[in-house]
């Protein structure tokens, strides 16, 4: 599950009144300092001619309205053009996963781990090109908070729940990408919650049912936003990093670019503002667009505030003479 419903599902619906209050003073503190200036010039906020969200009825939501739904939009519009967020992706599997499980939380879902059924928390999880689900990781038990190397494949149509091919590296909150040609890239995550970040990458190929290792970041992160561009590399955006116990690890401003058919992770130069979880959608010319994303307010507590701004981003092997 990514950061946004990590902090919007069971955490948020039970924070109390008095803390929803301390997060929107925050939330006014930080955005004076936040690199903000062209969407709030001297401290107001407005709305912005290129970019507007929407919700999951396709109805537009205020850029000054509540920062949690602008993170949990279902789509963006850019340029006029319209991208389905990570959280409208989600919501429709989230959807799914209910029927299938007949649960009305899937926060936790209950799946076979060494042949017994045990609550599985904090896994990742996407949609194939074949609409089954694949979902990996994740942990059994918040007291040892060890990650698992299983994965599963959960069939809406059938709702029959399969084991999948064990992962290299066990890890909790991966971040999957489906790519044009079917395959799911996994990567980062972390090796416990709160524990640090994982720089490693691993490969899925359905067609096989066989995953593989697929090349080390250059930045270990969790959270970061992840697309792949029209020229087929795909660019792994900011995120949290950092390997000290018991933090959630600070933001990073740095972009890598994976070649796909040479497995190489490569720096590719740096966004504006450090983000984690921004939304991150393909432009032209090989370029991509960055949304939002959050800003950790307490690094032992993960409170958070969301980003109200957005950047072109352009790797430096991608710009012209």
């Amino acid at each position: 599950m990514s950061y946004v419903d990590r902090f919007t599902n069971d955490a948020i619906e039970n924070t109390v009144h008095a803390q929803d209050e301390a997060r929107k003073r925050y939330t006014k503190l930080i955005l004076l300092f936040v690199g903000t200036a062209s969407l709030f010039p001297f401290g107001c906020c407005k709305e912005d001619d290129r970019l507007s969200f929407l919700d999951q009825e396709d109805k537009q939501i205020s850029l000054c309205g509540d920062q949690w739904d602008l993170a949990r939009s279902a789509k963006v519009v850019f340029d006029g053009k319209k991208y389905m967020t990570p959280s409208g992706k989600q919501h429709l599997i989230d959807s799914e996963l209910e029927e299938i499980t007949n649960s009305s939380s899937i926060s936790t879902l209950n799946l076979s781990v060494n042949g017994a059924q045990k609550p599985v928390w904090e896994y990742s999880d996407i949609k194939l090109s074949d609409g089954r689900i694949f979902v990996c990781g994740g942990i059994t038990d918040h007291n040892k908070l060890s990650p698992l190397k299983e994965t599963w494949l959960l069939d809406p149509r059938t709702k029959l729940i399969v084991p999948g091919p064990q992962m290299n590296t066990a890890r909790c909150l991966a971040s999957l990408l489906l790519l044009k040609d079917g395959r799911i890239l996994i990567l980062g995550g972390q090796s416990s919650v709160g524990k640090g970040s994982l720089g490693v990458s691993e490969m899925y190929d359905p067609v096989s049912n066989r995953i593989y290792d697929f090349g080390k970041l250059s930045v270990p992160r969790v959270s970061p936003g992840v697309v792949q561009l029209g020229n087929g590399n795909v660019i792994v955006v900011g995120g949290l990093t950092g390997n000290q116990p018991d933090k959630y690890g600070s933001e990073t401003q740095s972009v890598e670019i994976l070649d796909v058919p040479k497995r190489q992770y490569k720096l590719g130069g740096n966004i504006t503002f450090q983000r984690s979880d921004p939304i991150v959608v393909p432009y032209k010319d090989n370029q991509a667009v960055v949304i939002g994303g959050f800003v950790v307010l307490d690094n032992l507590s993960g409170d958070a505030v969301w980003q109200r701004n957005w950047e072109i981003f352009q790797s430096e092997s991608n710009k012209k003479p």
